[in-house]
């Protein structure tokens, strides 16, 4: 079982499974609980990333199973009514009976799982499936599977349908596995051959695919815009790398283009260093060289005949390229206003720094400047008032600009400015030992998430959990005496509080 929605053997709404030979199969329910199943024709591979899909419509009645963006079986079966259970959908299992036993627990791994409340067509499908989804209308569960630690898998829809990991092992919990799964920010494609396939980044460069041999069905170009999360191998990587997912084809081969123009390793003193780094995908913790061509004229480096998925990043030996290091960064409600606090270290060539705010993840608009404190190795910290934020959850992010007019983004944090919000909860003893109470006002019965940061950013504790009460007690007195950062969220909002521990 992949996913499904069964409340008992007989009372289902959906699902979407493997039969026993590797086949997709989806089902549909009507009230009476009589099956209306599809099974399709293609075999699903063993230890490969495939992204599979179901849809119906009951408009036109037509049930269809994609596998990898192309058409693998559709059937009519009609109007349906489909059944209305209580109980939640479940990912890798399904409920036997009254929701305590599971079973048919999928042997295999699964990442980002999408429910819609609308049929997709094929053209979406593809066009999302290498990339991860703003929430959007018609998105009712969105299931990223990003959480490093803890046992909730939160909702990205902005529905609030978080999950709960069932019988996870306890080292699953506290440390998950990395997905090797194909997907980024944004992607292109092409199931009709039409080469080279090209994607730009927002911090400069870009990464092309041509003179593509084995007649692939298909080809996916997608961009993360992170330095990656298993760095071993890297030197000195540039905060965005490509990767390629490539559909079907005999042998398939192809030669890729990255060109590094308007990034920051762009004029570098050390340019004849740029070299790329290649892994097969993000489950690989060490990248090791791709042989590729520098041509410093034209900013690009060239590799051919690859054979295989692969992601890519631009690495460099230059120490000092980067014209600024962000140590840490918060947003936090702070009264009738949210307060935007970075420290910065190794700053180089800096012209100023500029605070954006977005509604959401993708949107930002300038709010403000801030000439560089020192342009050294030194610490140096801002403070920038938003003193006219948003009465919603906002989204927060520095833009450094250096002397020559490139550019770098730090990472984005989130708050909930709301005037509304300020007396949902208060934390005492603060400053304090590290042993705290966090005491709610009329948010009983809800779940909160806590998150506990370190200065640098680096998250030490995340819990999740509804409280019958309004008090919730933590201790985090083993933690060394400094500045630390603590995060709530809820469904109402979010909110970042500085915690002292003396």
């Amino acid at each position: 079982m992949v996913f499904n929605k069964h409340e008992t053997v007989n009372s289902r709404e959906y699902d979407l499974m493997l039969v026993a030979a590797g086949q997709v199969r989806f089902s549909v329910y009507d009230v009476a609980s009589s099956p209306f199943i599809t099974i399709g024709n293609a075999r699903i591979p063993l230890n490969a990333w495939t992204h599979i899909a179901g849809t119906y419509s009951n408009a036109t009645g037509v049930v269809n199973i994609y596998i990898n963006g192309i058409l693998d079986r559709t059937t009519n079966i009609g109007n349906v009514t489909i059944a209305s259970t209580s109980t939640g959908p479940m990912i890798g299992g399904y409920w036997q009976i009254n929701n305590t036993v599971s079973r048919a627990h999928f042997e295999g791994a699964i990442d980002e799982v999408r429910l819609w409340h609308a049929e997709r067509t094929q053209a979406e499908l593809r066009d999302n499936m290498c990339q991860t989804l703003r929430p959007q209308a018609n998105l009712i569960a969105y299931y990223t599977l990003d959480e490093t630690t803890g046992n909730i898998a939160n909702d990205a829809s902005g529905n609030n349908n978080n999950g709960i990991l069932e019988n996870f092992p306890a080292a699953q919990i506290t440390n998950r596995n990395f997905s090797g799964a194909p997907v980024g920010n944004a992607s292109v494609n092409t199931y009709s051959s039409n080469f080279p396939l090209s994607l730009g980044s927002v911090a400069g460069g870009s990464m092309s695919i041509s003179n593509v041999t084995g007649n692939p069905t298909a080809i996916h170009l997608f961009r993360v815009d992170a330095v990656p999360s298993q760095t071993g191998g890297l030197t000195n990587p540039i905060d965005t790398y490509f990767g390629t997912f490539v559909v079907n084809g005999n042998t398939p081969t192809y030669d890729v283009l990255y060109d590094y123009s308007g990034t920051v390793f762009d004029g570098a003193l050390c340019e004849s260093n740029h070299k790329l780094q290649q892994r097969n995908d993000n489950a690989v913790a060490n990248w090791t060289l791709i042989a590729s061509i520098l041509n410093t004229t034209t900013n690009t480096l060239s590799a051919s005949n690859i054979n295989s998925r692969i992601e890519i990043i631009l690495d460099t030996t230059c120490a000092t390229t980067l014209p600024v290091n962000f140590i840490s960064f918060h947003a936090s409600r702070l009264g009738s206003l949210v307060l935007v606090e970075w420290t910065t270290t190794d700053e180089k060539d800096i012209d100023y720094f500029e605070i954006e705010r977005g509604s959401n993840l993708y949107d930002f608009v300038s709010i403000g400047k801030l000439d560089p404190q020192t342009n050294s190795h030194s610490f140096s910290k801002y403070l920038f008032e938003d003193i006219h934020p948003l009465f919603t959850i906002a989204y927060y992010r520095i833009k450094e600009v250096d002397k020559s007019g490139k550019y770098t983004y730090s990472d984005i944090r989130v708050v909930n400015a709301a005037a509304n919000t300020s007396n949902a909860y208060r934390i005492y003893p603060n400053p304090g030992n590290g042993k705290i109470t966090i005491e709610y006002f009329d948010r009983q019965n809800e779940q909160w998430n806590v998150r506990l940061f370190n200065i640098k950013g680096q998250e030490l504790f995340m819990q999740s959990e509804e409280f019958s009460d309004n008090q919730q007690f933590l201790d985090f007195s083993n933690c060394a005496p400094g500045i630390y950062y603590l995060q709530l969220f809820s469904g109402h909002e979010m909110r970042t509080e500085k915690l002292i521990i003396q």
